[in-house]
């Protein structure tokens, strides 16, 4: 007869306990759940193909899903083995004018859409925001929806790169880039037909893949058909 043994933590491998505890305790983990999912015993993985952000909106909902029955299990996933993958060809450009007068409301749908794209791989904002009360050398304001702005923007992480008034001595117009290097050559000066407001240049760097197909085929030109 075998020993028993003090377990602190996690199955040891190959023990057929191993499946008693998967059957128990992660069987109904896929309950609700509608992208594809791999159960094991300390290895769950979750995954689907996005291309669209009612696709997103799909794969959260599981994602959403799973921390709910962790919670009601007093389970944890860990987090540090999450990953997610994203096609680095996809680039969201986003173009928005906002009205000097608008309203708080109409700000916050605002940034509820931004939040539903800033999880993008690669996003790039620009327009004409009206907000000359934003210091972006030392990001910061005055009034309360300028800093709730700033604050969206922070929380998204959106970075700054106009570094020259746009309209006279303000900066109303603003571009904006969520990842390192995937915005350059920014200059700002001269103007649009009637518009006061300076034009903004700018080249969005995306990586650039090139195939090389190469075929062999025999020259039949050359053959020696001689005896």
């Amino acid at each position: 007869m075998s020993k028993g043994r003090l377990v602190m933590s996690g199955i040891p491998q190959e023990l057929l306990l191993g499946l008693a505890v998967l059957n128990i305790f992660v069987g109904d983990i896929d309950s609700g759940i509608e992208c594809t999912l791999s159960k094991f015993t300390d290895n769950t993985k979750l995954y689907g193909t996005v291309d669209t952000l009612e696709g997103k909106g799909d794969i959260q909902r599981d994602l959403d899903r799973l921390e709910m029955w962790a919670r009601v299990n007093l389970m944890k996933f860990n987090k540090a083995k999450c990953k997610g993958k994203a096609n680095k060809a996809d680039i969201i450009l986003g173009v928005c004018y906002r009205p000097p007068d608008q309203e708080e409301e109409v700000d916050n749908l605002f940034y509820k859409q931004l939040e539903n794209v800033s999880g993008s791989s690669a996003l790039v904002l620009v327009g004409d925001f009206n907000l000359p009360d934003i210091c972006w050398e030392l990001n910061i304001a005055e009034k309360r929806q300028c800093r709730k702005f700033l604050e969206c923007m922070d929380d998204n992480f959106l970075s700054q790169l106009v570094g020259e008034p746009t309209r006279g001595e303000t900066k109303l117009d603003l571009l904006f880039r969520n990842r390192n290097g995937l915005v350059g050559d920014v200059v700002v000066g001269g103007q649009l037909g009637q518009s006061d407001h300076e034009i903004i240049e700018f080249s969005i760097i995306g990586e650039i893949w090139r195939y090389i197909n190469k075929t062999f085929t025999l020259d039949f030109r050359r053959a020696d058909f001689g005896p």
